[in-house]
Order: C-alpha cells, then sequence, then structure tokens
C-alpha cells in the first residue's frame, strides 16, 4: 500500500506528466512538437536545488514585469529543456527547429518513419503535428475609391485617423500627452516597410527577423564578421569547418533549397572555400541533390589529405519516407574543384572519415547498433575501395558518434557511445583495419564525442551527463594511443543546455559550444590539465558552431537564425512581404500630422518577424512559417522585457472546436503563459468565412482561445459587429472576444508610398488598435500590472454585461482616465520635466538632466541655460534624430537617452569655465513653442 501511494504521490507531481500514449499522431508535413515528461528531474527537493542555482537570461524590465504581477522572477516552467532529451531525439535522425522552455517540448523536421520511433520514447509525454498560419491576410484598401467620403481628409490633427482613434476615445488623452511613451510593445507580423514618412519615426527598441534563415558568421582577431555569401540558408544541418595543408579553408553544410521553385523543397549539400584564410568566401556551389523530397542529410563528414579534400554523407532513399533506409556517398576535392563522379559506399548513416598516408578509413552505423569500418585506397586521389566493409561490434543499443582516428603509429582508433548506457567503446586495431579489439570502456554517462588526434596523443571531448540534470563538457587525453586515459577533466560547470560544440589542437587546445543561443570559448594552455574560463564571443540565435586554428589564433564560425532587422529585404521576400506588418505598425505606432496618428505614436517597439506572406518566387514556401516560429518570439519577447504583445495572425489548421480550449493548441498554452508573467498579450479573433462558418458559428484562431489574454473581435464604424468576425465561446465556454475594435476600412499607410494612404479590414486591424490603447493606459499607469490593465478596459468598455460577440465592447480611455486618473502628469505642450540631479553638486555628480516632454516630432529643439538674472550661460543644441516623435525621453531616470539627445549639462559656460553656485533656468525650445524650468548648481 504504501509503495503505491509513493507511485501515486510520484506521478502527480508538478514536475512529472506520465505519458499519453494512445493513438499514433498523424503527420502530414513533417513537422512535429514533441513535448517531454519532465526536465531531467521529477522530486520537489531537486527542484528546488535546481531553482536556487539557475539564473536565467532576462532583462531588467522582464524582471520588474513578472516581480510586478507573480512576485518571483522565474519558476519550473522557466528551466530549460532537458538536453539530453533533446540531443537523444537529434541522434535518431531528426533536425531540431526550435526549443521552449515554457512547454517542455521542441519541435522537429522528422521523416514519417521516426513518428512512432519518437512517440514511444519513455521520455516523452507526447507528439502533435506544428500547425501552419490559415489567417487570410486582407489587401489594401483604395480608400479614395472606395469610399468617396473620405476623399477629404478629417481637418483635425488626426486626419483620415480620426474615426478610428475617436470610437476609442484616443484624441483628447492624446492632447493630456498620453501617446504609450515609455511602454515596451511587440509586433509579430510579416516585418516592415519604413519608407512612408507616417513610419519614418518608429521608436525600435528591439527587432528579430526569425525568416530571414541562417547566415554565417565568423570570429577571428578577437572580432565578428559576416560571412557575407553565406546568409539566409534555410535550416542549416550539420555544417563542417576544415582546412587543408595549403590553408584553404572549407565549409560545407546541408540546407533547404529552392531550386525548383514551382515544386518542393529538397535538401542539398553546399560548400564554400576562402583562399586568404577567411577574408572572403567564395559564393555557395551545390554538390549533391537529396534524392528525396523534404527529406535531411543529417551527418557530414570531412578529411583531408595536403590539397585534396574527402567528403562522406548520408541521404535517404527514394523508397523512403516510410522507410529509415539511408546510403553513404563520398566525393573528393582536388583545390577547390570537386571530381564528377560521386562514390556509393552502400547502406549506412553517420559517416565520419580520416586519411593517413595512402589510406582514407570510414567508420558508420548500419541498423542503428551495428557499427562498421571501411577503408579506400587514396594512392591515386581518387578512392579504390576495399571490397567488404567489416563489422566491428553489433551492440544491443544504438550508436552515436563514431569516429575514427590513426596515431602517429600507424594504429587506428574508433570510438562510438551507446545511446542508452552513455558509455564511450573504444576500439583499436593494430594490423591496419583488419581486425578491432575492445579496449576498456573511456567513461560513462557521456553524450556525443568529438575527437583529435596529434601524434600518438588522442584528445577526447564529450558531453557529460553524470550528474544528471545537468550537462557539461568532459576532456580526456590519452599519450600512448589509448590504452590509457588521463583522468577526467571538467571543461565548463554543470550547465542546464549544451548544444553543438567543437575542438581546435595546436599548442593550445580551443573548444568552443553553445549555451542558450550563444557562442562561448575556452582554451587550455597545458594539453587540458586546467581550462580558462569561456568567454561569451556571440550572443542571441547563435548555434552549431565550428573552430580551426590559422596563423596559432582560433577562427571560430557559427549560423545565427535570423536576424535584427525585420525590414523589407529585396533578397529574399516576396514583394508583398511586409505590406501587412507595415499596416498594422501604422494603426499602432504611425505619425504624421494631419494625415495619420497611430493610437500610440510614442510606444517603444519589438518588431518580431514571425510570418511568411509568400517566398519571393511567390510560391509559398511553409517550411519555416508555423506555430513553433511564433513560440519562439514570443519566449524572445518576454525575456527582452515586453509589456505587450500584438499579434493579428492566428492558426487553425486542422484544430477543430474541442481543441480551442486554451490547453491544448501549442501556442495557445504559450500565449497563456506569457500572460502569466504579466504580459498583455492581443490577439486577433480572426476573419470568419461567412459561407464556411455563417453567423452565428462559433469560430476562433489560435492563439485566441488562450486564457488570460485579450482576443480581439472587429466591429463597423457604426459599434455592429462586423461581419467577418469571429465570434466565442471557446469549447470550454469562456466569452470570446474580450473586448472589440474597428475591423471595417480601418486607415493604414500605404506600405510602397511615401505618403499614401488606403484602408485595411479585418480583426488583424482591431487587435493593433487595442494594443495601442493598451500601451497609453500603461504610459499613464506605470504602476499597474496586466490585470490591472485588463480590469479598467472592461470596466469602461462599452458593454456592462460582456457576450460571446463583442465581449465587453469597444474600449474608451478617455472614459477609463476619468474613472482612474493617471498617475503620470499630463502636459499639453512641449515641456521640460524636472531636472535631475536638483540641485546639481558638480564634484560629486557632474552633470544636470533634463527630461523632455513632446508633443510632436520637432524640427529643432535647443536648451538655453540662464542666470537667474537673465544672462545667457549655455546654448545645448539637442540632436533631434533621437526624437523622433511625441513622448516623454529621459524620464525614470533614463540618462543614456538623454546622453544620446545631448540633454544635459555639466555646469560650463560658453568658454569651458566652471559657472558659480546659485538658481539657473533651463528654457527648452523646440519649433512648437518654448518652457522653462528652475534649478540650483553648488560648486
Amino acid at each position: 500500500m504504501n509503495i503505491l501511494l509513493t507511485i501515486l504521490i510520484f506521478l502527480n507531481t508538478p514536475f512529472y506528466r506520465p505519458p499519453i500514449k494512445q493513438q499514433l499522431p498523424k503527420v502530414d508535413n513533417n513537422l512535429v512538437w514533441v513535448y517531454f515528461t519532465d526536465k531531467g528531474f521529477r522530486t520537489e527537493s531537486e527542484y528546488y536545488q535546481i531553482i536556487n542555482n539557475y539564473t536565467p537570461y532576462l532583462s531588467e524590465d522582464a524582471i520588474q514585469r513578472r516581480l510586478n504581477y507573480t512576485g518571483k522572477v522565474f519558476d519550473f516552467d522557466d528551466l530549460p529543456v532537458y538536453q539530453k532529451y533533446v540531443d537523444e531525439i537529434v541522434n535518431l535522425g531528426a533536425e531540431l527547429r526550435t526549443v521552449s522552455c515554457w512547454l517542455n517540448a521542441a519541435s522537429f523536421k522528422i521523416s514519417p518513419a521516426l513518428v512512432e520511433r519518437i512517440y514511444n520514447l519513455p521520455f516523452v509525454y507526447n507528439l502533435t503535428a506544428v500547425a501552419s498560419d490559415t489567417q487570410y491576410l486582407v489587401d489594401g484598401i483604395n480608400i479614395f475609391d472606395s469610399d468617396k467620403k473620405s476623399k477629404k481628409p478629417d481637418t483635425s490633427f488626426y486626419g483620415l485617423t480620426y474615426q478610428q482613434n475617436a470610437m476609442m476615445g484616443v484624441p483628447s488623452v492624446f492632447f493630456q500627452g498620453y501617446t504609450g511613451s515609455r511602454v515596451k510593445l511587440a509586433i509579430f507580423d510579416t516585418g516592415l516597410k519604413r519608407k512612408h514618412s507616417a513610419l519614418t519615426h518608429l521608436k525600435i527598441f528591439q527587432e528579430h527577423d526569425f525568416l530571414s534563415g541562417d547566415n554565417f558568421f565568423q570570429y577571428r582577431n578577437n572580432s565578428i564578421e559576416p560571412i557575407s555569401n553565406l546568409r539566409n540558408v534555410n535550416l542549416t544541418q550539420s555544417p563542417q569547418f576544415f582546412q587543408t595543408a595549403n590553408n584553404r579553408l572549407f565549409i560545407f553544410y546541408a540546407g533547404d533549397t529552392l531550386l525548383n521553385l514551382s515544386g518542393p523543397v529538397y535538401k542539398g549539400l553546399f560548400y564554400s572555400y576562402s583562399l586568404n584564410q577567411g577574408q572572403t568566401w567564395s559564393t555557395p556551389q551545390l554538390t549533391f541533390l537529396t534524392a528525396t523530397y523534404n527529406m535531411a542529410i543529417p551527418v557530414v563528414s570531412i578529411t583531408g589529405k595536403d590539397s585534396v579534400l574527402y567528403v562522406a554523407w548520408q541521404d535517404l532513399l527514394p523508397q523512403a519516407p516510410n522507410l529509415p533506409i539511408t546510403r553513404l556517398y563520398l566525393k573528393y576535392f582536388i583545390n577547390t574543384t570537386p571530381s564528377t563522379v560521386t562514390t556509393d559506399l552502400g547502406f549506412g548513416k553517420n559517416p565520419n572519415l580520416t586519411v593517413k598516408d595512402t589510406n582514407l578509413y570510414i567508420v558508420y552505423t548500419n541498423s542503428d547498433s551495428n557499427l562498421y569500418f571501411r577503408k579506400a585506397s587514396v594512392y591515386y586521389i581518387t578512392p579504390v575501395l576495399y571490397p567488404t566493409p567489416m563489422l566491428i561490434a553489433s551492440l544491443s543499443e544504438p550508436i552515436i558518434s563514431p569516429c575514427v582516428l590513426v596515431d602517429s603509429i600507424g594504429e587506428i582508433e574508433v570510438f562510438a557511445t551507446g545511446q542508452h548506457s552513455q558509455k564511450i567503446f573504444h576500439y583499436n586495431s593494430v594490423n591496419n583495419g583488419n581486425s578491432f579489439s575492445l579496449q576498456p570502456i573511456v567513461d560513462s554517462f557521456a553524450g556525443a564525442i568529438k575527437s583529435q588526434v596529434i601524434g600518438n596523443t588522442i584528445y577526447l571531448i564529450y558531453k557529460d551527463y553524470s550528474s544528471a540534470p545537468f550537462v557539461k563538457l568532459s576532456f580526456r587525453k590519452s599519450t600512448n594511443g589509448g590504452f590509457s586515459w588521463s583522468d577526467k577533466k571538467t571543461v565548463t560547470s554543470d550547465l542546464f543546455s549544451l548544444g553543438d560544440f567543437s575542438i581546435a589542437v595546436n599548442d593550445t587546445i580551443y573548444i568552443t559550444y553553445e549555451m542558450q543561443g550563444d557562442i562561448y570559448l575556452t582554451k587550455s594552455a597545458d594539453f587540458g590539465n586546467s581550462w580558462f574560463d569561456p568567454v561569451v564571443i556571440a550572443d542571441k540565435f547563435c548555434y552549431l558552431p565550428r573552430i580551426n586554428i590559422v596563423n596559432n589564433q582560433p577562427l571560430v564560425m557559427w549560423i545565427q537564425r535570423g536576424d535584427g532587422n525585420t525590414d523589407y529585404d529585396s533578397l529574399q521576400d516576396y514583394k508583398e512581404q511586409p505590406n501587412h506588418g507595415t499596416r498594422m505598425a501604422s494603426i499602432i505606432a504611425g505619425y504624421r500630422p494631419y494625415a495619420l496618428i497611430g493610437t500610440s505614436p510614442g510606444v517603444d517597439l519589438l518588431v518580431a518577424k514571425t510570418e511568411l506572406y509568400k517566398a519571393k518566387s511567390g510560391w509559398q514556401y511553409e517550411t519555416i512559417t508555423e506555430e513553433d516560429i511564433w513560440v519562439q518570439a514570443l519566449e524572445w519577447a518576454e525575456r527582452e522585457g515586453v509589456q505587450i504583445i500584438s499579434s493579428s495572425l492566428g492558426y487553425r489548421s486542422w484544430y477543430v472546436d474541442k481543441d480551442f480550449d486554451g490547453k491544448t493548441i501549442p501556442i495557445s498554452i504559450a500565449a497563456g503563459l506569457a500572460a502569466k508573467r504579466g504580459v498583455i498579450v492581443v490577439s486577433a479573433m480572426g476573419n470568419r468565412d461567412t459561407i464556411n462558418f455563417p453567423w452565428p458559428t462559433r469560430y476562433i484562431v489560435a492563439p485566441g482561445d488562450a486564457e488570460g489574454i485579450i482576443t480581439a473581435g472587429g466591429v463597423t464604424k457604426s459599434f455592429l459587429p462586423w461581419r467577418g468576425t469571429g465570434i466565442g465561446p471557446t469549447y470550454d465556454g469562456r466569452i470570446k472576444p474580450e473586448l472589440v475594435a474597428l475591423a471595417e476600412t480601418a486607415i493604414v499607410v500605404a506600405p510602397d508610398s511615401f505618403d499614401s494612404y488606403e484602408g485595411s479590414i479585418g480583426t488583424s486591424c482591431a487587435t493593433a488598435l487595442i494594443a495601442g490603447c493598451c500601451a497609453v493606459i500603461l504610459e499613464a499607469h506605470p504602476e499597474w500590472n496586466a490585470d490591472s490593465v485588463k480590469f479598467a478596459l472592461f470596466t469602461t468598455a462599452s458593454n456592462n454585461i460582456p457576450n460571446c460577440t463583442l465581449g465587453y465592447g469597444v474600449p474608451n480611455i478617455d472614459s477609463l482616465f476619468k474613472v482612474f486618473p493617471p498617475r503620470r502628469t499630463a502636459y499639453e505642450s512641449d515641456q521640460l520635466g524636472s531636472p535631475y540631479p536638483n540641485p546639481l553638486i558638480i564634484k560629486e555628480q557632474g552633470r544636470i538632466y533634463f527630461p523632455l516632454l513632446l508633443m510632436r516630432k520637432p524640427a529643432s529643439a535647443e536648451i538655453k541655460i540662464y542666470t537667474i538674472s537673465g544672462e545667457l550661460v549655455k546654448r545645448i543644441n539637442l540632436n533631434i534624430t533621437h526624437l523622433p516623435g511625441p513622448g516623454r525621453y529621459g524620464v525614470d531616470g533614463d540618462i543614456t537617452e538623454l546622453e544620446n539627445i545631448g540633454a544635459y549639462w555639466n555646469g560650463e559656460n560658453e568658454l569651458g569655465k566652471k559657472v558659480s553656485s546659485g538658481l539657473y533656468f533651463a528654457v527648452l525650445k523646440t519649433s512648437f513653442g518654448q518652457h522653462l524650468k528652475k534649478f540650483a548648481i553648488v560648486q
């Protein structure tokens, strides 16, 4: 009875969820979410031990928001996914796409043959297909043709956008100085075009293009350099970095290709080379194209001798994908020219190569648990295979990371890891590979291994899981060809996650590795006996590091997934790709007086390019535009301190009504977890197809069904339901939407123009309008958390009793501010805030700073300092490029912002002499007026 009770308590712990093993899921597009049962531990004592030693990356803004909302900084959901689980699935042949700490899941691209194997792994809680974006994007409408009343803009300051803002009471609070300033709002959409005059002022706090693919970078001479010819690669896999004896550098990688723009995507093997030690790289060349649609080349291996390079890789056979059958192929290069013939090595996978004298040695696996050895003569460069592969070992478990070395006395060393036992097996041949003997186990609790040999010294580095749930890099060496090994040395401390890694050896041993998107570099100057503290050489979205030693200095190469520019990219984007995101940004933050004013033109934006409209060719390429990208963007924005998220696009795919309960669809779960961390998530209800979903059929797109978020429906200018708006309730009976706003011909910028405007329809528009309102409220009430904002919105919206068509109705900020007076002071003209520190004690503080409160974007601005008697002491010209629009600048002690603007004074006059103690006036003069503040100086 006690044993049974213990089991029941264990299975109900919040740190473990028993696997769902019901019906094998159907996967149509090779993309899956894999959910894990735990994070490498299962008891409360382990949890507290781990949580007390864990410090996640969170911005100060994110920490303060979480503390304000939950009273704690992080919890179980923030702990990383257990690295061993991810590695084990990758070792089966899956391609890793994204990892979600919050969902305790990872998304992979897999062959259908792997579905059942992954589903039946003991640590897999569940497996589901990744959904695609199916929200209909409405094109812009020419307002001057479709709405005759709009031929003449409204004469007010808001121009064409007066009505959509006035419906929510925005203009009256704008003229009190509330513009969303000091608030961080994220837009998840298709990217931006910023050429329009109403968008040139946008305040971009952070941005990331999640669709630009993989971009290669290198680190040399203590600086980071992009490799310009290697960018926008889709789903890079197995990159290899090799230096030949004549100092040519090669990069080989597998990546998706759009060679056949009218058909499916294939995986190709590409290479690029440098003849000048990495200063420039050639345009990538395709050397192999997969035989099977949408499948992977999981492993590439390279070796070389003199000016000859040998490359081996695996490919899934055409009779797949329902059978996991792969063949191995071999090619050679002389200098930079590939051979015209590709050698078929037969069935197998996970190849690893080395060359010594006139022989090429190959190890690989077959049937997962069989380790094979094969050799070829390369006396005449072209490989001549010896006829029969040798079976080195047949293990009772899958084999991962096989590698082969040849030491200085010609002995062949083969290493491999047992996936389940985690033992490093070592096999040795003293007769040129005619037979192998098993040597003592090198270590246990090991994952992937990498190796090098210099003379008769073998260096092994591997993932060490001996202190689960942590992982670390460990190191061993043998100076006698593998007959004995040094004690294990720890390269890194215990880590919560550890991605790929690489080793390079000369007089110094260099190791580079990836942890949670950051690239680290460490070294040992005493042959591995001690290690320098790792240093970060690249951060955020960086993966798959590789290292070589060039001119006795480390040269590190890696990929960065996506980039920091969400603007239209003519080399990558379809011409209309960024249009939807541009329109939504103009609704939120556009600013051109007497034409278009956004709901919150002073807001700080985080822009995430997450939604692919079409590939550059116009073909609907959907390989990387799925809901897992949305989740990745969500976790990124939350870490960076976002307060509000505006997500106009939604997902339905194969989901049915019962899935819309806030607890089933991955992005809905993730959105709910963001809400629990104090983020205000505003998401669209979706645009209902009135034929397939006639009124009043329920229609919601994920993550609109999430708990704790604001889901936006649409109304007309007459405050009536817009005919295409989605309606609730959720499957579990909750009211959706919560709020509504204009979804019928909202005025937006025409994305390809400088000064033209058009109309846009849909719940996307309503989402942007409501998100902007939230920013204005948070500016006025910086002390409020998300629940306070939602309560105030719902209390003062147009519906007293919520329903599943209009929710609480249309929000009204003007009414809200009357019921809940703003904490921040209002202002009606350009003003100086209170200078600080005041008084200025020059010897102790050095500078006095002048906050600015602006109603408009100034054409010019300056601050003049006067004595109390009116004598001009100093003229300070302000940098208006850092004053792009209305808002509060330098309040809340933001010294860096005021230093960029130049709004400070060091107490010196025009001649550079210190002024005397006393009272002074600071006068702000802009193109719209002037304002003064008094302050004191103490010498």
